[in-house]
């Protein structure tokens, strides 16, 4: 019963606008920025560390990521409904458009949470037709949440897999020469991690994905999907590294 629930909303919401999700977005935001002070104080003060701005343009920034991620986190909804051929456009140069499917061998690919994250799987289909695929997730603690964000994920061919069960999924997978996308920004464990500085701290950063890129010889792909305030998406894929 719970998972029909979940599954009803999610239909209303991929028949809502973008301009309505945009608004529900702001709504969200709005509410966790007045609900949730401790999590306003720590990203203002993230902020102000790492960026080494004023307070004041700092939490301008805070706010405006609330809105942003609100809006990128409602935007699973439409996952099924985003590809290449869609009714908004997507920009890309012709070599960028030739660049992956140029890859004959498996394939890594890598985001982070900034930006439309929840739209790309959407795309491989249509970049890198006949290549298996599947996106490295964290498990949601709800199995009835768990199971419909896995389908909105894998809504056009993309499986979606438990980081915790990434090694023993995704090696067979990238050895077929599949397609394996991960996002990288997730803050992790002393056991799974390799500590990196960044300015004025060091960072958790997972050192999973690279391991499984290694033992299978994969080439790596960066890629950014960025949503202009015109609704036409810029698919940003920089060079692979072998």
């Amino acid at each position: 019963m719970q998972y029909k629930m979940l599954r009803l909303v999610a239909d209303i919401f991929a028949r809502i606008p973008w301009k309505g999700l945009r608004f529900i977005a702001n709504c969200m935001a709005f509410c966790f920025w007045h609900l949730a002070p401790s999590r306003r104080n720590e990203a203002i003060q993230a902020i102000h560390k790492h960026l080494q701005v004023s307070l004041e343009e700092s939490t301008q920034i805070a706010r405006k990521s609330f809105r942003e991620n609100c809006l990128y986190f409602l935007e699973i909804f439409n996952a099924g409904l985003f590809s290449t051929d869609c009714s908004f456009k997507v920009i890309h140069t012709p070599e960028i458009n030739a660049r992956l499917p140029a890859e004959q061998g498996p394939l890594g690919i890598y985001t982070a949470h900034p930006r439309s994250w929840e739209l790309m799987p959407g795309l491989s289909p249509d970049l890198l037709p006949g290549r298996e695929g599947m996106v490295v997730v964290r498990k949601q603690n709800n199995p009835s949440l768990n199971r419909l964000v896995a389908e909105l994920r894998g809504a056009r061919g993309m499986l979606a897999v438990d980081h915790r069960r990434a090694s023993e999924t995704v090696v067979p997978k990238l050895r077929r020469k599949g397609i394996v996308a991960f996002i990288v920004d997730h803050n992790t464990n002393r056991r799974e991690a390799v500590f990196l500085s960044v300015p004025e701290d060091t960072a958790a950063v997972n050192m999973v994905p690279a391991s499984i890129e290694l033992r299978t010889k994969a080439a790596l792909s960066p890629i950014l999907l960025i949503i202009d305030g015109a609704r036409a998406p810029i698919l940003t894929i920089l060079p692979t590294c072998p």
